[in-house]
């Protein structure tokens, strides 16, 4: 306050004025000014008298400081994501390194070994089985065949065996008169491998499906055909199956927990995904493609 521009500017508490370069040019003018470590953007509007000669200049002036800033920020993540499309690119071009089907990406032979023996095995109606821990993406898989396979277009139905509670169960996959049990929708209503007709069944946690449940399992997988609770009459399918399971099918059929029949009727294909921890060179990829 009450100070001369020009010695505001000769004690460097402005880089420069605007104030002269209005004086000057006879105009408004418009500079970046830095005032005590501080990025301003200063506009100078001149104000003329009856004369036109200019009687003052109104100062606006705007901090940009943190608009600098976010600037700069965003350069940089700029920058990171140049460097990380060009990454993705050389990791492309490795040898052993692939991007598949429904966001897989793979560099361990085993997953690699793995996905080849899905997707040749989508071309045909055989039963698969995907072994794998909880979390290794074994629906990512049953996705995969079935996108990939003749029934693409008809309907895919996924069961999870372990949350439906068994006593519920056979009438979810295999449907049921009317009058067949107490609270029954009195029409009777088809079951889940009849909505799959023509399509692929998924039935995730096989492993869970109870014992006195899985001899009509097995005759669905030998006969393909199904039958509704409460009925005499068996009708048969068009259905692709394919289960998974986090569980040791062969030791719950030495404990006599699993049919040793239904075992070997879903084993016709196995598929054994390994867990992360088994493939760690594909980790950095993960956080490359995430």
């Amino acid at each position: 306050m009450g100070k001369n521009m020009a010695d505001v500017v000769k004690n460097g508490i402005v880089s420069e004025s605007v104030t002269f370069k209005v004086l000057e040019q006879k105009k408004s003018v418009t500079i970046v000014q830095r005032v005590k470590g501080k990025e301003v953007l200063v506009t100078g509007n001149p104000v003329y008298n009856d004369h036109g000669e200019i009687s003052y200049i109104v100062t606006n002036v705007r901090d940009i400081t943190d608009l600098n800033h976010t600037k700069m920020e965003l350069k940089k993540q700029k920058d990171s994501n140049k460097k990380m499309r060009e990454q993705i690119e050389v990791f492309k071009k490795k040898e052993g390194v692939k991007l598949l089907l429904d966001g897989i990406v793979a560099q361990s032979n085993e997953i690699i070994k793995a996905v080849s023996l899905a997707k040749k095995v989508s071309e045909v109606d055989s039963t698969v089985i995907l072994l794998g821990e909880s979390g290794v993406g074994k629906e990512v898989f049953a996705n995969m065949i079935h996108m990939g396979s003749h029934r693409s277009q008809s309907p895919y139905i996924k069961v999870n065996c372990g949350a439906i509670p068994s006593q519920l169960l056979e009438a979810e996959l295999f449907g049921y008169e009317k009058g067949a049990f107490t609270g029954a929708d009195q029409k009777g209503r088809k079951g889940l491998f009849e909505e799959a007709e023509n399509g692929t069944i998924f039935l995730d946690e096989v492993g869970e499906v109870p014992l006195e449940l899985q001899v009509k399992l097995l005759r669905v997988l030998q006969e393909f055909e199904v039958r509704r609770v409460g009925s005499a009459l068996s009708k048969k399918i068009d259905v692709r199956v394919i289960a998974a399971t986090n569980k040791n099918l062969e030791e719950m059929v030495e404990k006599g927990k699993f049919r040793e029949d239904l075992y070997y009727r879903l084993n016709i294909i196995p598929i054994t995904i390994p867990p992360l921890r088994e493939r760690r060179q594909t980790l950095h990829l993960l956080l490359i493609f995430s």
